[in-house]
């Protein structure tokens, strides 16, 4: 049954200009009833709001003291115990564990920790191998183009790279040569010169010791060196494979070389580690100490390089290493230098990170003043900053205490910037509401008893805490839930991010709803301060002098609506929003339609984003690294051994048991190996199946990008294999393999294994290729170096990721495997966990889309009760979403790891404009709003400020990750602030455009109705 609700005010002073007001203001300004549909509902005084809004205005001092107080004690609490300290990272935090290519890596790593060690070796030990993650690559160009390799030019890169050698830890690094026989330690001899290295090339010195670059090299000599690697280049793959990566592309058109490189190589593993795969992250530590440092400072090599060039860290400048020494063009005797080294971009990489974040104090900064503008309190605006920047370490103690969660690291600090925009912003929505609510005790201030005055205070803020419940809640939500869906990223750093933020904004909204109150109550009564619907700072505001100290009763009697000033949005953008010619609304049906099509438009262009066809970039692209990556990837005939991805192929393991492994600390427990019982190698039809295979694979062919410039999977001559050689081995000692006895095959093969060298790798062993394991044969594997460039991008992977797997394939459909257990044959490699890793960004980018507009459209659904408003909030938030990714096109960008993170968080932000207009919107019927004009008007009038000031908020803050020197964070704020632009032009343009024009009036759309319709259809079918 339908009820009328008619709403009487009598003025507080019985003036005519009261009495004057329009009934529709009347009823906004002065109802303390809250009106449902056409039902009259009294404020409930014995619920749980009422008995809450009565806390904060009966004991606002204790509240806010309280609970500002518990904050701080959190915020000791957090720093004191290390809780908000970055983790230490490891190289399996981007790993995606559950892959199956990471499962058979871990395997594959675990049974080499497991090996047992060589008998009666006095060769083999620490260092004997060449370290993958340990080089330093100088890079060399002649400044006007003219050959490079020249007696004078060779003097400078060898003084160079004396720095090198001559560093007093070199010895501890190096890997010792293989034919030195005796303890290394302490001597310099013990250690290789690498043959990468572009001064031994030239200089051939005999030992480490016979460094010395003094003696300028005839010019006969260099020219016959250089002839003779143009003439490999040019006569085979094998040549180019193995020399390429000393000459530039153009070397061969050219004649000769404008363009090198020498590479330094180190050893593995360091003294304490079995392998160099055992704890790799330790190990790649320690190599990082040597060359930079391990905490973002500069040191060991790296300093050295700095001092020698004579450039300035800016260490101890105002914004420490701003800009960073690796942004110094370097030029020496008309050659451009450039260098890298993994462990020196590692460290650097820290180093920016940390000086980028540096500039989150001028967001807080702009957060602050732009909040004491908006707010116009400074007593307000600082209990806000406080519990905004405060939900950072509360977010951190449940992160790490409740959901026991231990990975925190520099990703998770963006949340500072996320919410620093979503709290200023729910905070505006209070303050506002309150201002708006002002004239409730406003009209009888004058009048009113002290006890009623309170009553009516409270009642004022059961209103505008209702109301901000209710806004902020559906916004905090749909965004909470957008980190969340982050959640289902396969990747761990992205989930934890999604995890982290999703609480931080729960833990703010918490905070809103629980400090803000009592924080502007305080305010007003104590400080002196009237919260009206004018702000502060514009001149229709009443007079500092006019208020009384006491009771302020300067503001008994309302402003009359002649002396108001009228405010921008009701001067100017109602105005042309509403604008219409012979009763056409123009001016909004203009704007829809643009940007629609404008919509449209990047929306088809957000969907042809495809991911990177080049290695993403993390540095600025004048940074001495980046270039050196650049480069090498760019400019040469090829890439040296460690830049192409190492393959090894393994048979007789079958998987990994993970055990107790966390996934939130990856680098620790990652799994036990478990091996194939089937697997016999004494079988001569397994011993044929691997011989066959090591054949096969120095011609299988691979004619995919990725391979280019080789035609084959494998790089020929880096091709490791036991099995022939034992072959050899046996058949010297006149055995035969195919009536031999297991036992005596496996006393021969552990002989084998003891003794003998890889005629490929002198000095190396066959230790980890022949897997005894408490003298029993687990596995046997061979390795390869491939065609593919670890840093090649992800399309170019996958493609030479399924000719390796077609290989694998192939071995397994061999006779030979008819009759020996070939099941348990794989193939495994870094750089297939890293193609996953890569797919994954991609993958949980769109699967957190998939989960998002559903979950926004139900909370769009909800809060508004309208399916229509729903849908074109949906809407907006499809072109604000996709309009930014057609932006990113736009700009030649891909779908890399900045923009798979900043996806999610595009969508968090583009939803709450639209659900804070459209929620109002609908509100307007609880004030006899029903026609889509009068409700458009109350929304532009109570909404708009509100969605400009937190638009401001958020630009603001993340503007100031533009000066960053990580492309990542210039990334993110470039996406942050494009998201803003467009979410404030189509929630106040295009979406409220759609609600003048077209908007739901009466009960148009309502979900009630609807749902009433349908339940009585159902019930009539049913009886």
């Amino acid at each position: 049954m339908e009820q009328k609700v008619d709403l009487e005010v009598e003025a507080a002073n019985g003036s005519a200009e009261e009495a004057a007001r329009s009934d529709r203001e009347v009823k906004r300004i002065v109802s303390t009833q809250k009106l449902i549909g056409d039902e009259e509902v009294e404020i409930n005084k014995n619920g749980v709001t009422w008995k809450l809004t009565g806390l904060f205005v009966s004991r606002p001092v204790c509240s806010v003291s309280t609970c500002s107080c518990v904050l701080i004690l959190l915020i000791v609490l957090v720093v004191a115990t290390g809780l908000i300290n970055i983790t230490q990272g490891s190289s399996y935090d981007w790993d995606i564990s559950s892959s199956t290519e990471s499962e058979q890596l871990d395997a594959f790593d675990d049974a080499v920790d497991q090996v047992d060690d060589l008998e009666g070796d006095t060769s083999s030990g620490a260092r004997r191998e060449i370290s993958d993650y340990s080089k330093l690559t100088f890079n060399y160009q002649a400044d006007d183009r003219t050959e490079i390799f020249t007696p004078e030019r060779l003097q400078t890169i060898c003084e160079i790279e004396s720095l090198v050698i001559n560093d007093e830890r070199f010895i501890e690094f190096c890997r010792i040569r293989p034919d030195f026989v005796g303890d290394p330690t302490g001597n310099l001899d013990a250690c290789e010169i690498p043959s990468t290295c572009l001064p031994q090339i030239f200089y051939n010195f005999s030992s480490a010791s016979d460094y010395d670059c003094s003696t300028l090299l005839s010019e006969a000599s260099v020219q016959a060196t250089a002839q003779g690697l143009y003439d490999a280049v040019n006569a085979s793959e094998t040549g180019l494979a193995q020399f390429g990566f000393l000459l530039d592309d153009g070397t061969l058109d050219r004649g000769f070389a404008i363009r090198t490189q020498s590479t330094w190589h180190f050893g593995a593993p360091l003294e304490g580690y079995n392998s160099a795969l055992d704890d790799q992250s330790e190990q790649f530590r320690e190599y990082m100490e040597f060359l930079a440092a391990k905490d973002g400072s500069v040191g060991g090599v790296e300093e050295q390089l700095f001092e020698l060039f004579d450039v300035s860290t800016n260490e101890d400048g105002l914004f420490p290493y701003y800009p960073s020494p690796y942004r110094t063009t370097i030029d020496e005797d008309g050659i451009s230098i450039l260098w890298n080294s993994p462990p020196m971009r590692e460290n650097e990489f820290q180093r920016l990170v940390t000086s980028d974040l540096f500039f989150s104090i001028f967001s807080i900064l702009f957060v602050l003043i732009w909040m004491r503008i908006h707010v116009g309190n400074t007593f307000v605006t600082a209990v806000s900053m406080l519990q905004i920047v405060a939900s950072i370490p509360v977010t951190v103690l449940i992160y790490r205490g409740i959901y026991q969660i231990a990975f925190f690291q520099q990703l998770h600090a963006l949340t500072l910037f996320i919410i620093l925009g979503i709290g200023a912003d729910d905070i505006f929505v209070f303050v506002d509401g309150w201002k708006h609510s002002a004239p409730i005790t406003e009209e009888r201030r004058g009048e009113a008893s002290e006890e009623e005055l309170h009553e009516l205070y409270h009642e004022r803020m059961y209103y505008t805490y209702t109301h901000t419940r209710e806004a902020v809640f559906n916004t905090s939500f749909t965004t909470a839930f957008a980190f969340i869906a982050t959640g289902a990223s396969p990747l761990m750093p992205i989930s934890t991010f999604g995890y982290f933020a999703a609480t931080a904004i729960i833990l703010n909204y918490a905070f809103v709803m629980t400090l803000t109150p009592s924080t502007v109550y305080v305010a007003e009564k104590y400080f002196n301060y009237p919260f009206t619907q004018c702000m502060p700072f514009l001149k229709s505001c009443a007079p500092k002098d006019k208020v009384d100290s006491i009771d302020r009763s300067a503001y008994a009697v309302a402003r009359k609506p002649e002396e108001e000033k009228p405010t921008f949005v009701e001067k100017y953008y109602i105005p042309f929003m509403t604008a219409e010619y012979k009763g056409f609304p123009v001016v909004s049906t203009t704007l829809v339609v643009t940007l629609l099509g404008l919509g449209i438009y990047l929306l088809v262009l957000g969907l042809q984003l495809q991911p990177p066809e080049e290695q993403e970039q993390w540095f600025p692209s004048d940074h001495i690294i980046q270039k050196a990556e650049d480069s090498a990837t760019e400019d040469f005939l090829a890439g040296d051994d460690t830049q192409y991805a190492g393959i090894d192929m393994t048979f007789g393991i079958s998987g990994i048991d993970r055990g107790d492994f966390n996934i939130y600390e990856p680098g620790k427990n990652r799994g036990d190996a478990k091996f194939d019982n089937g697997y016999e190698l004494a079988d001569f039809a397994c011993q044929e199946a691997l011989r066959k295979a090591c054949e096969d694979i120095l011609t299988f062919e691979c004619n995919e990008d990725g391979c280019d410039p080789l035609t084959t999977l494998a790089i020929p001559s880096s091709v490791k294999c036991f099995m022939p050689e034992f072959i050899t081995f046996l058949e010297g000692r006149g055995i035969d393999r195919m009536t031999v006895s297991p036992e005596i095959f496996y006393e021969e093969l552990m002989e084998f294994r003891n003794t003998d060298e890889p005629d490929s790798e002198p000095g190396s062993t066959w230790k980890n290729e022949i897997g005894f394991i408490d003298g029993e044969l687990k596995y046997a594997s061979f390795s390869f170096t491939s065609s593919l460039e670890f840093l090649s991008p992800m399309t170019e992977k996958g493609d030479v990721f399924d000719v390796a797997d077609s290989f694998v394939s192939r071995v397994k459909r061999y006779p030979e495997c008819d009759v020996c257990d070939c099941s348990s044959f794989m193939q495994t490699s870094g750089v297939w966990v890293w193609w996953r890793t890569e797919q994954g960004l991609v993958r949980g980018f769109y699967q957190g889309l998939a989960i998002c507009f559903p979950v926004a459209f139900v909370v769009l659904l909800l809060s508004t009760g309208n399916v229509l408003l729903a849908f074109y909030a949906i809407v907006s938030v499809l072109f604000i979403v996709f309009g930014v990714l057609g932006f990113v096109y736009l700009l030649g960008w891909a779908l890399g790891v900045a923009e798979s993170v900043a996806g999610i968080i595009i969508v968090g932000f583009s939803v709450d404009y639209t659900v804070h207009l459209g929620h109002i919107y609908m509100q307007g019927n609880k004030y006899d709003f029903f026609e889509r004009a009068a409700r458009f008007e109350y929304a532009s009038k109570t909404m708009v400020a509100t969605v400009v000031a937190g638009a401001v908020t958020t630009v603001g803050a993340g503007v100031f990750l533009f000066p960053a020197q990580l492309t990542f964070f210039v990334k993110m704020a470039t996406l942050i602030c494009s998201t803003i632009i467009l979410s404030y032009i189509y929630a106040l343009g295009f979406f409220m455009g759609l609600l003048y024009v077209a908007g739901p009036q009466y009960d148009q759309g309502n979900v009630s109705p609807l749902l009433k319709w349908i339940y009585a259809k159902v019930m009539r079918k049913s009886e």
